[in-house]
């Protein structure tokens, strides 16, 4: 009944969004409940605004320090991007994949040989070997990569009931012909993710309820494997519409309750160890099923983790696994390379969207790693924030008000005493995220256009 279909709660915002038109949508919300919860939102811990410096301070130096001159009516750190020459309407697919630390990968010197499949993708593609996310949770991984915005330590900026609009990858392509759709595994209302993409420019969204009931296998939805092979048809269809499609495919297996299919073969015998190796021959089935697709060809895909996790020994504060994650992107024209330059999430949509020669009015935090390179990486976990590069690692704990400092050139973090070089990695992020707190605050955070 009902009853059994929407549960005992009032319809919330990401139950409700069934489509991209926000008056239609919220004519199944019951206002009240919504203003009540949307005054909520705002009291909770993570919602409070983080104070690292001035604002004016901070946009100041974000603007100086991305090349930024901002525009008028948009945000102080918004700016054209006109290529040269036509778009290139390749497809894109980008999987976001659950927890895959860098240091479960063998190109990163784990020699349990968990990964044989990602290790060949790593091989033969553009890859970067200092690529870290803004956070450490799922919310956090998607938030920057989609749409270049860090994270603020433990806050969930897709989450609660008054939905922000942002511009970013999917709303670009979506504006200049793409078809967007986005796959998950488990139920759209988690993380408000629903509600959220629908809002932000993909036109599809399948999850737990789009998948038959006897596939769900826990909490979280269904397999890795089941979620590929969902995918596939369902972009055979898109490719045959002749427009360009991009998809967004984000797993879960390798997240607690690991459950490894019994008929799975894994070579380790601990179920932690075993779960990537699931994961990882779910990626390896995938790319061999979807190369074999005629649209493949003309198809740009990317892999990426959506954050780390705990992976033996922490020599810091802030352990390098949470945040040190693989980006892999291979495709027509991509020149397979191994980058050691420090890059994080945010660099992601304007890295593609510079591949596809796509114009458009980047208001975010990422630079184009095509024709840009970062002089130091920043990032965060739940109560911490870092930057860093190959020598100096610079840990900060608002709550706490302590910092660390570590030098790295020995192999192993070593604490170390605040120099000229620290100031400048404590500059860097404070300032990153103070000029994201202003502009996220004044929402600012549109390409300025009416949809």
């Amino acid at each position: 009944g009902i009853r059994g279909r929407f549960g005992y709660n009032p319809i919330k915002v990401s139950a409700a969004y069934f489509c991209s038109y926000p008056v239609l949508n919220n004519m199944g919300i019951n206002p009240m409940f919504s203003f009540l919860a949307t005054s909520l939102d705002e009291l909770r811990p993570e919602r409070q605004r983080l104070t690292l410096m001035d604002d004016s301070t901070a946009v100041s130096q974000v603007q100086q320090l991305l090349g930024r001159q901002g525009i008028e009516g948009i945000s102080p750190i918004a700016r054209r991007v006109t290529p040269e020459g036509p778009i290139k309407r390749h497809n894109v697919v980008l999987v976001l994949m659950e927890s895959m630390s860098a240091r479960l990968m063998g190109a990163f010197g784990n020699t349990q040989n968990l990964t044989p499949n990602l290790d060949s993708l790593y091989n033969s593609s553009l890859s970067f070997a200092n690529f870290y996310s803004a956070g450490n949770h799922t919310n956090h991984g998607l938030y920057a990569t989609l749409y270049s915005f860090p994270s603020i330590m433990y806050r969930n900026a897709m989450k609660g009931s008054d939905i922000p609009v942002y511009s970013g990858l999917p709303t670009v392509l979506r504006d200049h012909g793409w078809q967007t759709l986005f796959f998950m595994t488990h139920e759209g209302q988690y993380d408000n993710m629903n509600g959220f993409f629908r809002t932000n420019g993909y036109d599809e969204v399948y999850a737990q309820e789009n998948y038959p009931s006897d596939r769900v296998v826990n909490s979280f939805g269904v397999p890795d494997d089941f979620l590929f092979t969902y995918a596939l048809p369902v972009l055979r269809q898109r490719a045959a519409t002749g427009k360009p499609f991009f998809a967004t495919l984000l797993t879960i297996s390798n997240h607690p309750p690991y459950c490894v299919p019994a008929d799975f073969k894994a070579r380790t015998h601990e179920p932690e160890t075993q779960i990537v190796e699931y994961a990882d021959a779910c990626i390896g089935n995938f790319m061999a099923a979807a190369e074999r697709e005629p649209w493949a060809k003309n198809t740009i895909f990317v892999f990426l983790g959506d954050h780390g996790k705990k992976v033996g020994t922490t020599h810091s504060e802030l352990p390098d696994c949470f945040n040190h994650i693989p980006l892999i992107i291979r495709g027509p024209g991509i020149t397979p390379e191994v980058r050691t330059d420090f890059a994080g999430q945010v660099d992601v949509a304007p890295t593609l969207l510079g591949m596809l020669n796509v114009p458009y009015v980047q208001n975010n935090f990422g630079v184009d790693l095509g024709r840009e390179r970062r002089p130091a990486i920043f990032y965060a976990a739940d109560k911490t924030i870092a930057a860093r590069d190959s020598s100096a690692l610079f840990v900060f704990n608002p709550d706490l008000d302590m910092e660390f400092c570590y030098d790295l050139r020995d192999g192993q973090p070593i604490k170390t005493v605040e120099n000229d070089h620290f100031r400048f990695l404590r500059n860097y992020c404070f300032s990153m995220l103070q000029c994201t707190e202003y502009v996220v605050g004044k929402r600012m955070t549109t390409d300025g256009q009416k949809k």
